[in-house]
């Protein structure tokens, strides 16, 4: 399930920089789509989009699994890079971040699944 949860990270962070919510669905439960599309909506909203970009997983473990109710869970430490910056839509112009350098990112995801379906980012915790 490592690999998943690399690959998850990688296409949940690549479609948040794309700002693309229909990406985002079959990704993430519905809690946290409602959460990542509303983030989304407000920085539209002013305006803004916030671009990820050449995602990179440098390390990651899992920490925790369990099964609760017929429900798989599991949460996984992960640190990762990415250019991580943020653009007024209009003029493109980079008002927070640094389009050309990485950044480094330490967090704690929690997936969750029920049996025969895939996994979902269900939570995010900052290290």
């Amino acid at each position: 399930d490592q690999e998943t949860f690399g690959r998850l990270l990688i296409d949940i962070q690549s479609a948040w920089g794309r700002s693309d919510t229909e990406a985002l669905k079959p990704l993430l439960t519905e809690e946290m789509s409602a959460y990542f599309s509303g983030q989304l909506a407000e920085l539209k909203g002013k305006g803004l989009a916030n671009r990820v970009e050449d995602v990179s997983l440098l390390k990651g473990e899992g920490t925790e699994a369990w099964s609760e109710n017929g429900t798989d869970y599991a949460t996984a430490y992960l640190r990762w890079s990415a250019r991580d910056y943020t653009v007024d839509t209009t003029s493109g112009q980079v008002v927070d971040g640094d389009k050309n350098r990485p950044v480094e990112i330490e967090e704690v995801w929690t997936f969750v699944r029920r049996p025969g379906d895939h996994w979902r980012l269900s939570a995010i915790q900052q290290v």
